[in-house]
């Protein structure tokens, strides 16, 4: 499998040999590793933040770890972000990390048109932040407020954790993506399936992405939330081992999909296959 959503903190962290072992065990063979954060939080070790530092470790980090590719997680505000971004990807970035932490996604627009110039996807978090008092950040991560991001050129980018809680806010940009989705304009929305979503809400949560009728499922990730310092096989263990049943009554429920222009039932079969093991390669491009 393919854990789209993997985090590097700084303090204690297993060497890349651990890590691919852990991985290996939880069925894990590749994913992307997010850079540690552009500033320190409240619980946060100690390390280099500069964003030079931030930058080496994930790309020297990921160097050993063949399958799992680098990406960098940026503050679009700083004063050098132009520098940041091109940086990385002249030393070999394989994509871009932002979390709205103090500013809307509207803000993020000047950065996002020179990542989609590079080419390179761009990984955002939505919903509520499940992290301390220092991120009092919800109203910064409506699914929604995300819209604005589908008006640039060329552009490649996920929203992490279905939105949780606002899944039906989430499905909103899920419509909007596919109703405007034109293939010279190249803009691609991805889902990103990192829980996020408490296990009681999950089957509905996939549901609703998959059975609404729209056509997303080449354009869905997954990933754990999981960290390279001590990955844990139990995560990629356990969400799949609810996901796939999940998955598979929901190819069994494809009609629901259908709509009344439809000649045929929507086609969602593999879709565990898909989001686990193929839809990352049209992600990195």
């Amino acid at each position: 499998m393919y854990d789209a959503h993997i985090h590097f903190h700084y303090g204690k962290c297993d060497t890349p040999q651990e890590f691919l072992q852990k991985a290996a065990a939880g069925g894990v063979t590749g994913g992307n590793v997010l850079s540690t954060i552009p500033e320190k939080r409240l619980g946060f070790a100690d390390g280099d933040y500069r964003w030079q530092g931030r930058l080496e470790s994930v790309l020297e980090y990921t160097s050993q770890t063949p399958g799992f590719h680098p990406f960098f997680w940026i503050n679009p505000l700083d004063k050098d972000w132009e520098k940041q971004i091109t940086t990385a990807v002249e030393t070999g970035i394989a994509g871009f990390k932002i979390i709205c932490e103090s500013y809307y996604p509207e803000d993020c627009v000047p950065a996002c048109k020179l990542i989609a110039q590079t080419g390179k996807p761009v990984m955002f978090h939505s919903g509520v932040l499940g992290e301390g008092r220092d991120m009092l950040a919800a109203k910064y991560n409506m699914p929604s407020s995300f819209e604005i991001l589908l008006s640039i050129k060329g552009l490649r980018f996920s929203l992490a954790h279905l939105g949780w809680p606002w899944m039906d806010d989430y499905m909103s940009m899920v419509a909007k993506s596919c109703f405007c989705y034109d293939p010279e304009f190249a803009n691609r929305m991805f889902c990103d399936l990192t829980p996020g979503t408490p296990g009681i809400y999950r089957e509905e949560c996939l549901r609703k992405l998959y059975l609404t009728g729209y056509r997303i499922k080449d354009f869905v990730l997954w990933g754990t939330d999981g960290q390279v310092n001590d990955y844990a096989p139990l995560l990629p263990e356990h969400w799949a081992k609810r996901d796939k049943p999940y998955m598979e009554k929901i190819s069994a429920d494809a009609a629901i999909a259908k709509f009344p222009f439809d000649e045929k039932t929507p086609d969602l079969s593999d879709i565990f296959h898909l989001c686990t093991e193929e839809n990352w390669k049209n992600f990195l491009g």
